[in-house]
């Protein structure tokens, strides 16, 4: 019986750590689970999700943050979702500030969905990265004073209250000076006349189950002079002897969406861009039979067309039992019509009528070409069977796959599979990127032939998993992206001697790779110096086979640097005088660390191992001999919790901070 192929581990760990993200994180620990693999995916997720309500128990929820805020890697939390039940806030207040203080230390915060009826975190409203903020509150008030998101694209409320015992007019969206898109969602508004909206660059507005509790006429304003989509549904008035008028002002609004069930008086001021306007009123079931109420709904359907006579197009549609009546017209000079639609239900000729579009084929060309491209070849090659159309599209795909573990069992079909596409590839577009895998069971001379086209049609970005190439690559000028993997295995073969040639290369990565070294004890080579415009490089789960003791890193542009699990000898020397970024993980403490001075360095430190007296020494060693660094922090896993030692500032005091899985019931 053939076994079925796992392709979900099979794609790119990026891949991977993004499905994770989007995952509840207690379901994304639980994938440790499945094989060897997967038991440390989790722990590189960019984004957090908590919620009590996947636990039975308050007491099990605090253990699992603390855990995971222990064993995740520590960088930047990109989205942070952090929901309590009210019940049982009170229970887990000192855990909520611990996952504030962690997101605050490692920065880079861009989107938070959380709870809140008191002043939010300080941390918090000081984070300018934060772009996206999801609040469910009780009572806005009690944030008026710290409302204060100069850098916040969009806000989401959900459940507020807006309350005031006075009619004054009150605006706390007007401190967000950067805010884009504002969704209100089932909120409130107690004791006040006039609820306004106003934010200088405000560009999406949707209002939802908005509760309007006054026992005057409440009016909406909404002044926005740079707002171009507003969406208003469900305004719930007080009773249903109420009228509720809302007042539009937004002199760049053009798409105006209203949906309403019960009956409002719209008004419109300033709205000389308004090209189109839907309204769709549906009353309660229980009042659409209702005399009064369905010739009020009449009238105020024929009024709101007066009201917003401006508009190039509108459409307004008042449903009642027996069907609906519309009101429209197409453009600003048109006359307003009116019809009556009876209710029918469709045939099944009004269904074969609906014909489905093949969105896909009428996309553009070079939209689908983007598509093939990040298919794998073979793969892009059986689309030619879906249509006349698409037989020859593939050809014109900027970036080629060979991977011969989908031939394994007839590596002649794999030869013929390459020099097929090389025939029948279009000459005139380039190669931007060729991943080459499994090319062992081919002839060299094939293997020879794919990296001759390759550079003759300008290649970018290689992804290979062997070391052998043609000298005419290692100086190819369009070469800027080389990635191997493994079972890849570096000898000293090129030149310059004991160095890689590649002088174009500006971006390295080695996964799985075996370098090896073998000269004597008294000299010292550099693998990287001869990349001499190299800006990234990446060492993840690389070994260093030598007798030497020194393992050298060094390029003249190198810009960023990172180390993943590095065996190594006694001591890693980097030289690199214009590197801006330094990060090392490991299960151990490096041994001996040496970083030359550079003009701005920020350098991350991150270790998986048993606390002890002698490494905690060690690290304290590499900090002070890392105090030209801008700034620096150093992350220690260990059995029971985590220590971060960090400096923000060059010059600055260094901080101490843990966080251990112990938390009081």
């Amino acid at each position: 019986m053939k076994r079925a192929r796992d392709r979900l581990s099979n794609l790119p760990n990026p891949i991977i750590y993004n499905i994770l993200s989007l995952m509840d994180t207690k379901y994304a620990v639980q994938t440790c689970v499945l094989s060897k693999k997967w038991l440390f995916h989790w722990r590189n997720i960019h984004s957090l999700n908590f919620y009590t309500k996947t636990f039975t128990k308050v007491s099990t929820f605090r253990k699992f943050v603390l855990h995971v805020l222990r064993r995740r890697k520590p960088f930047g939390v990109r989205r942070l979702k952090f929901l309590i039940a009210y019940k049982d806030r009170s229970r887990n207040s000192s855990v909520e500030k611990k996952v504030y203080d962690y997101v605050a230390l490692y920065g880079g915060l861009e989107e938070l969905e959380t709870r809140f009826d008191s002043k939010l975190p300080e941390s918090i409203v000081q984070c300018r990265s934060l772009k996206t903020l999801k609040l469910s509150t009780y009572s806005i008030e009690d944030l008026q004073d710290s409302f204060d998101f100069a850098s916040l694209t969009t806000l989401q409320l959900s459940e507020t209250s807006f309350s005031q015992t006075d009619n004054n007019s009150f605006d706390i969206f007007s401190t967000c000076l950067n805010l884009e898109n504002l969704i209100l969602i089932n909120c409130s508004s107690y004791g006040r006349e006039i609820f306004e909206i106003s934010a200088p660059r405000l560009i999406s507005l949707s209002i939802s189950g908005f509760r309007l509790q006054n026992s005057i006429k409440t009016k909406i304003v909404i002044s926005a002079p740079s707002q171009v989509n507003l969406n208003i549904s469900n305004l719930i008035p007080q009773g249903m002897n109420f009228t509720n008028v809302v007042v539009i002002s937004a002199p760049r609004v053009k798409f105006f969406n209203f949906r309403a069930n019960y009956r409002q008086t719209l008004s419109i001021e300033k709205c000389s861009s308004l090209e189109k306007m839907n309204v769709r009123v549906f009353p309660p079931v229980a009042w659409r039979e209702t005399y009064n109420w369905e010739q009020g709904y009449m009238f105020d359907l024929l009024c709101i067309t007066e009201g917003f006579y401006g508009a190039k197009s509108i459409d307004i549609s008042f449903k009642f039992s027996k069907g609906k009546f519309k009101s429209y017209h197409v453009n600003s000079g048109a006359e307003t019509e009116v019809v009556e639609i009876s209710k029918r239900q469709n045939t099944r000729s009004d269904i074969r009528d609906m014909e489905e579009i093949d969105r896909l084929s009428y996309l553009p060309e070079s939209i689908i070409h983007d598509i093939l491209s990040c298919l794998d070849t073979r793969v892009a090659i059986k689309t030619c069977v879906l249509s006349k159309t698409w037989n020859h599209r593939w050809i014109y795909s900027h970036c080629l796959s060979f991977d011969g573990q989908n031939f394994e069992k007839s590596p002649t079909a794999f030869r013929n599979f390459i020099l097929h596409v090389l025939k029948h590839h279009k000459p005139s577009i380039n190669v931007s990127r060729l991943r080459f895998f499994h090319s062992d069971l081919i002839d060299q001379s094939v293997v020879d032939n794919v990296y001759e086209y390759a550079i003759s049609h300008k290649i970018e970005e290689l992804e290979v998993d062997f070391f052998s190439f043609p000298l005419n690559l290692l100086m190819c000028r369009s070469l800027k992206t080389l990635i191997l993997r493994l079972p890849c295995r570096l000898h000293n073969l090129v030149s310059p001697k004991y160095s890689l040639g590649f002088q174009f290369l500006k971006i390295l990565i080695l996964y799985g790779v075996w370098i090896f070294d073998n000269d004597d004890m008294n000299s010292s080579h550099d693998l990287f110096s001869g990349c001499l415009n190299l800006e990234n490089l990446e060492l993840n789960k690389c070994f260093w086979v030598s007798n030497l003791k020194t393992f050298y890193i060094s390029a003249p542009k190198l810009l960023k640097l990172i180390i993943c699990d590095l065996s190594y000898n006694d001591m890693l020397v980097v030289s690199a005088p214009t590197l801006e970024y330094f990060e090392f993980s490991s299960l151990y403490p490096p041994t001996d660390l040496f970083i030359e001075k550079c003009l701005a360095l920020e350098v991350k430190i991150y270790i998986e191992f048993d606390w002890n007296l002698e490494y905690y020494l060690q690290m304290m060693n590499i900090a002070e001999r890392l105090s030209h660094a801008n700034s620096l922090i150093i992350s220690w896993n260990y059995f029971t919790g985590k220590i971060i030692l960090s400096r923000e500032t060059l010059g600055g005091e260094i901080k101490f901070v843990e966080f251990n899985e112990e938390c009081d019931d």
